[in-house]
Protein backbone atom coordinates (compact mmCIF):
# COMPACT_ATOMS: atom_id res chain seq x y z
CA UNK A 1 0.00 0.00 0.00
CA UNK A 2 1.54 3.12 -1.08
CA UNK A 3 -1.38 5.66 -0.24
CA UNK A 4 -0.16 9.24 1.66
CA UNK A 5 -2.57 8.18 4.33
CA UNK A 6 -0.57 4.76 4.90
CA UNK A 7 2.95 6.63 4.78
CA UNK A 8 1.89 9.15 7.36
CA UNK A 9 0.70 6.53 9.76
CA UNK A 10 3.91 4.08 8.75
CA UNK A 11 5.60 7.30 9.65
CA UNK A 12 4.26 8.22 13.10
CA UNK A 13 4.98 4.31 14.18
CA UNK A 14 8.49 4.88 13.45
CA UNK A 15 8.76 4.21 9.74
CA UNK A 16 11.94 6.27 8.83
CA UNK A 17 12.02 6.06 5.28
CA UNK A 18 8.11 6.91 5.31
CA UNK A 19 8.31 11.07 5.43
CA UNK A 20 11.24 11.12 2.99
CA UNK A 21 8.38 9.23 0.87
CA UNK A 22 6.04 11.39 1.64
CA UNK A 23 8.27 14.55 1.03
CA UNK A 24 9.26 13.03 -2.29
CA UNK A 25 5.39 12.73 -3.19
CA UNK A 26 4.64 16.28 -2.29
CA UNK A 27 8.40 17.59 -3.77
CA UNK A 28 7.29 18.55 -7.51
CA UNK A 29 3.98 20.59 -6.29
CA UNK A 30 6.06 21.74 -3.31
CA UNK A 31 8.60 23.01 -5.99
CA UNK A 32 6.81 24.30 -8.31
CA UNK A 33 4.79 26.56 -5.60
CA UNK A 34 8.19 27.97 -4.33
CA UNK A 35 9.29 28.76 -7.75
CA UNK A 36 5.72 31.07 -8.59
CA UNK A 37 6.14 32.44 -4.76
CA UNK A 38 9.80 33.26 -4.52
CA UNK A 39 9.71 34.58 -8.48
CA UNK A 40 10.16 38.11 -6.67
CA UNK A 41 11.96 37.42 -3.43
CA UNK A 42 15.12 39.26 -3.01
CA UNK A 43 18.40 37.76 -1.98
CA UNK A 44 19.97 34.55 -2.94
CA UNK A 45 17.31 32.41 -1.02
CA UNK A 46 15.76 29.80 -3.99
CA UNK A 47 12.92 27.28 -4.35
CA UNK A 48 15.55 24.46 -3.26
CA UNK A 49 16.70 26.40 0.35
CA UNK A 50 13.13 26.76 0.70
CA UNK A 51 12.27 23.49 0.20
CA UNK A 52 14.67 21.99 2.48
CA UNK A 53 13.75 24.26 5.27
CA UNK A 54 10.43 23.06 4.95
CA UNK A 55 11.52 19.10 4.95
CA UNK A 56 13.41 20.25 8.21
CA UNK A 57 10.57 22.01 9.91
CA UNK A 58 8.73 19.23 8.99
CA UNK A 59 11.21 16.30 10.36
CA UNK A 60 10.93 18.45 13.59
CA UNK A 61 7.49 18.89 13.97
CA UNK A 62 5.43 15.74 12.62
CA UNK A 63 5.34 14.00 16.19
CA UNK A 64 2.74 16.89 16.56
CA UNK A 65 0.63 16.25 13.36
CA UNK A 66 -2.44 14.94 13.91
CA UNK A 67 -4.28 14.27 9.86
CA UNK A 68 -7.55 14.98 11.89
CA UNK A 69 -6.40 17.85 13.26
CA UNK A 70 -4.10 19.68 10.97
CA UNK A 71 -6.02 18.33 7.86
CA UNK A 72 -4.28 16.57 5.18
CA UNK A 73 -1.05 15.92 5.36
CA UNK A 74 -0.55 18.32 1.65
CA UNK A 75 -2.05 21.26 3.66
CA UNK A 76 0.04 21.04 6.69
CA UNK A 77 2.78 20.35 4.55
CA UNK A 78 2.25 23.61 2.69
CA UNK A 79 1.22 25.63 6.21
CA UNK A 80 5.28 25.31 6.76
CA UNK A 81 5.73 26.02 3.30
CA UNK A 82 3.86 29.04 3.26
CA UNK A 83 5.37 30.02 7.32
CA UNK A 84 9.02 29.57 6.14
CA UNK A 85 7.95 31.60 3.16
CA UNK A 86 7.16 34.32 4.92
CA UNK A 87 10.07 34.52 7.40
CA UNK A 88 12.28 34.59 4.34
CA UNK A 89 10.35 37.92 3.20
CA UNK A 90 10.17 39.58 6.13
CA UNK A 91 13.90 38.47 6.99
CA UNK A 92 14.79 39.57 3.31
CA UNK A 93 13.47 42.41 3.12
CA UNK A 94 15.08 44.30 6.51
CA UNK A 95 18.66 44.67 6.91
CA UNK A 96 18.58 42.15 9.83
CA UNK A 97 21.12 39.12 9.63
CA UNK A 98 20.52 36.41 7.53
CA UNK A 99 18.40 33.81 9.56
CA UNK A 100 20.15 30.56 11.12
CA UNK A 101 17.43 28.49 9.04
CA UNK A 102 18.83 29.67 5.91
CA UNK A 103 22.78 29.20 6.50
CA UNK A 104 24.19 26.47 8.70
CA UNK A 105 20.89 24.52 9.43
CA UNK A 106 20.77 23.99 5.70
CA UNK A 107 23.62 21.43 6.27
CA UNK A 108 21.57 19.40 8.16
CA UNK A 109 19.46 18.16 5.22
CA UNK A 110 20.59 14.56 4.02
CA UNK A 111 21.84 13.50 0.94
CA UNK A 112 18.65 12.04 -0.43
CA UNK A 113 16.41 15.13 0.07
CA UNK A 114 19.19 17.03 -1.77
CA UNK A 115 18.96 14.89 -4.42
CA UNK A 116 15.45 14.95 -4.57
CA UNK A 117 15.40 18.71 -4.91
CA UNK A 118 18.49 18.78 -7.52
CA UNK A 119 16.07 16.20 -10.05
CA UNK A 120 13.59 18.61 -9.75
CA UNK A 121 15.65 21.47 -10.57
CA UNK A 122 16.59 20.02 -13.93
CA UNK A 123 12.41 18.74 -14.65
CA UNK A 124 12.05 20.95 -18.25
CA UNK A 125 8.41 19.70 -17.47
CA UNK A 126 8.08 21.97 -14.10
CA UNK A 127 9.95 24.89 -16.42
CA UNK A 128 7.21 24.87 -18.94
CA UNK A 129 4.26 24.49 -16.45
CA UNK A 130 5.63 27.31 -13.71
CA UNK A 131 6.19 29.34 -17.32
CA UNK A 132 2.89 28.99 -18.43
CA UNK A 133 1.38 29.80 -14.75
CA UNK A 134 3.41 32.52 -14.71
CA UNK A 135 1.77 33.68 -17.79
CA UNK A 136 -1.46 33.75 -16.59
CA UNK A 137 -3.56 36.90 -15.27
CA UNK A 138 -2.35 37.56 -11.68
CA UNK A 139 -6.02 36.15 -10.00
CA UNK A 140 -5.97 33.07 -12.12
CA UNK A 141 -1.77 32.62 -11.01
CA UNK A 142 -2.87 32.76 -7.23
CA UNK A 143 -6.12 30.30 -7.50
CA UNK A 144 -3.56 28.05 -8.88
CA UNK A 145 -1.44 28.08 -5.89
CA UNK A 146 -3.62 28.10 -3.73
CA UNK A 147 -6.47 25.55 -4.45
CA UNK A 148 -4.54 23.73 -6.83
CA UNK A 149 -1.31 23.44 -5.41
CA UNK A 150 -1.70 24.29 -1.48
CA UNK A 151 -4.96 22.21 -1.47
CA UNK A 152 -6.75 24.93 0.37
CA UNK A 153 -10.75 24.31 0.22
CA UNK A 154 -12.57 26.69 -2.20
CA UNK A 155 -14.27 28.26 0.91
CA UNK A 156 -10.55 29.47 2.06
CA UNK A 157 -9.25 30.11 -1.71
CA UNK A 158 -12.21 32.10 -1.92
CA UNK A 159 -11.76 34.43 0.98
CA UNK A 160 -8.12 35.01 0.18
CA UNK A 161 -8.64 36.07 -3.81
CA UNK A 162 -11.57 38.36 -1.97
CA UNK A 163 -14.29 36.30 -3.93
CA UNK A 164 -17.58 34.04 -3.94
CA UNK A 165 -17.22 30.79 -3.36
CA UNK A 166 -19.32 29.47 -6.58
CA UNK A 167 -17.09 31.42 -8.75
CA UNK A 168 -13.84 29.91 -7.08
CA UNK A 169 -15.26 26.38 -8.22
CA UNK A 170 -16.33 27.74 -11.04
CA UNK A 171 -13.29 29.57 -11.92
CA UNK A 172 -11.19 26.74 -10.94
CA UNK A 173 -13.24 24.73 -13.07
CA UNK A 174 -12.09 26.82 -16.46
CA UNK A 175 -8.18 27.03 -15.41
CA UNK A 176 -8.52 23.29 -14.60
CA UNK A 177 -9.88 22.85 -18.73
CA UNK A 178 -7.66 25.23 -19.72
CA UNK A 179 -4.44 23.37 -18.23
CA UNK A 180 -5.59 20.04 -18.44
CA UNK A 181 -3.64 19.16 -21.60
CA UNK A 182 -0.19 19.57 -19.29
CA UNK A 183 0.58 15.89 -18.13
CA UNK A 184 2.35 17.63 -15.03
CA UNK A 185 -0.61 19.55 -14.21
CA UNK A 186 -2.72 17.03 -12.95
CA UNK A 187 -0.21 15.32 -11.33
CA UNK A 188 0.69 18.27 -8.85
CA UNK A 189 -2.97 19.71 -7.94
CA UNK A 190 -4.85 18.57 -4.70
CA UNK A 191 -7.43 15.90 -6.11
CA UNK A 192 -9.44 16.60 -3.12
CA UNK A 193 -12.41 18.61 -3.89
CA UNK A 194 -15.11 16.02 -5.78
CA UNK A 195 -16.51 19.51 -7.38
CA UNK A 196 -13.17 19.95 -8.96
CA UNK A 197 -12.04 16.35 -9.85
CA UNK A 198 -10.55 15.13 -12.98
Amino acid sequence: MDTTEFQVQDARDGGGESLNRLYERLAPALFAWARLRLRSAPGGYGPEDLMQEVWLRALAAFDRFEARGAGSFRAWMFRIASNVYLEVMRRRGSSGPTPEHESEGLSQVPAEITSITAGLRRSESIDRLVERINSLEQEDRRLFIHRGLEGKTAAETAEILGLGEEAVHKRWQRLRTKLRDDPVFIDLVDQSDPRGGR
